[in-house]
């Protein structure tokens, strides 16, 4: 999970500056004929410094290896300016088991065995990020012009899982599944284009990571968990 957040980054930062230019970039056209016309477009037409948004969309969850499912998100913020801003962020998950964890429990009716898989299910997290927005786009579609926004986010979320921990524990003879709160990093990767003046699409590559305890009740170390998350969205500018 963190290899896979590092390179989404990695590439997201180093393809930017090629991709995007800033208001202030300067251009040469001495290489045209001086009869030519050059029309350069710039200048940003949507701002976001000052301004409220909220937005609502859903997704899907993944994780690693033995579960995952959609998402509903929530997100808010306010830029205090064009390049920074401040978000809350929610996301309710119906997590539950996938295939991979079906194939280790194999088929007891059938009597085929199998053994019980570890699962740490997030069921919502919620929490406030940073967000950067360096870099920003045009794109001429359809006889008109596409204006879109890239951003990174880093914050601190608060996460509710509920694992299967004490299937492990002989001890117990009726097994519960616990509900237990973390703390967290989230990374989140953005991208959000304009289709109205007020209005516009969001898509966030977003990942979680934290520490919780793992099977082995008599070593205290902390193990890491991470998740990620598909989001799109519509959001309102205020």
């Amino acid at each position: 999970m963190i290899r896979f957040s590092v390179i989404l980054l990695a590439l997201f930062i180093s393809f930017s500056p090629k991709l995007f230019s800033s208001e202030g970039s300067t251009y040469s056209f001495d290489w045209l004929d001086p009869d030519k016309e050059v029309y350069v477009l710039q200048n940003r037409k949507f701002r976001k410094e000052g301004h409220l948004y909220a937005n609502v969309g859903a997704g899907y969850t993944f994780s690693e290896p033995f579960w995952n499912g959609p998402n509903l998100s929530l997100r808010g913020g306010y830029f205090f300016w064009e390049e920074w801003g401040v978000e809350a962020l929610y996301s309710y998950v119906g997590s539950s088991e996938n295939a991979n964890a079906t194939a280790v429990r194999g088929l007891p009716s059938q009597g085929i065995g199998g053994s019980i898989p570890f699962t740490r299910m997030t069921k919502s997290y919620g929490g406030l990020q940073v967000l950067w927005s360096p870099f920003y786009s045009k794109v001429n579609l359809f006889n008109g012009v596409v204006y879109s926004d890239w951003m990174i986010g880093l914050g601190i979320v608060s996460i509710q899982e509920e694992n299967n921990q004490e299937n492990f524990d002989i001890n117990i003879l009726n097994p519960q599944l616990t509900a237990e709160n973390h703390v967290g990093l989230t990374l989140d990767l953005a991208w959000q284009f304009y289709i109205w003046t007020k209005w516009h699409l969001r898509l966030d590559i977003t990942s979680i990571h934290y520490f919780a305890s793992g099977l082995d009740q008599e070593n205290s170390t902390n193990e890491y968990n991470g998740t990620w998350d598909a989001q799109f969205s519509m959001g309102y500018r205020f």
